[in-house]
């Protein structure tokens, strides 16, 4: 019965092993999803025409479950596109342990400030004569 129990043991601490090497890596779970909220808020900011956001970096701490929180660094990145799109870039990365992750947006129109007014241009038809 002892021997038994030493294999299941043996088997069992195998399989746990196993789940922590092959599952997936809380650390860079963690920095995908902090890249992406900031990304989402960033385009958030932008949504309206007359916003800009500075490129920017900013040392901060992400959260983890069954863990401490752990440091990491975001660089905020914006970009006006040659055909009138806004491109968002977040990129996080951390020393301790090495992980990095990016984000990326595109804005494609970003709409008027609210209580704006706003002309759509309008083509009339040319008149056909009297009526």
């Amino acid at each position: 019965m002892g021997i038994l129990a030493c294999v299941l043991g043996v088997l069992l601490n195998l399989a746990m092993i196993a789940i922590r090497h092959f599952g997936p890596d809380p650390y860079q779970e963690a920095i995908d999803r902090a890249a992406a909220r900031e990304a989402r808020v960033a385009a958030d900011l932008l949504k309206y025409s007359d916003t800009t956001l500075a490129p920017a970096s900013l040392a901060t701490t992400v959260p983890l479950p069954s863990a401490s929180p752990f440091p990491i660094q975001m660089v905020l990145d914006v970009r006006s596109q040659s055909d009138g799109s806004t491109a968002i870039t977040v990129r996080a990365t951390s020393s301790v342990p090495v992980r990095s992750a990016s984000a990326n947006l595109l804005l494609a129109h970003r709409a008027p400030p609210p209580g704006a007014n706003v002309f759509a241009p309008a083509t009339v038809a040319a008149p056909t004569g009297a009526p």
